[in-house]
């Protein structure tokens, strides 16, 4: 019975495939069970087609900054220039 109602509540061509909040809000309205959120919540993550068609959450690590972690691990060095050359003289740097 429980399958069936989960079905009908996620599976159901006129149910979208919704996500977890949307599909208990929906089923809070009409059923009642005890530990209602849980069964919704592992159906939803058994669901084959959400597997195939949702994009997953990746964690980006890109904007992960890696940091020296001893001395001399990261350099750095400034440029200036040219400077003006001196009217007599070595030129200097």
């Amino acid at each position: 019975m429980k399958k069936r109602i989960l079905w009908s509540l996620h599976g159901h061509p006129l149910a979208s495939h919704a996500g977890v909040s949307r599909t208990l809000h929906r089923g809070q309205q009409i059923y009642f069970w005890p530990r209602m959120k849980w069964d919704i919540l592992n159906y939803i993550r058994r669901c084959s087609r959400c597997q195939a068609c949702k994009p997953r959450r990746k964690l980006s690590c890109e904007n992960i900054a890696l940091g020296p972690y001893a001395p001399f691990d990261c350099w750095s060095i400034d440029l200036m220039g040219p400077k003006p050359q001196p009217k007599e003289g070595i030129p200097t740097y």
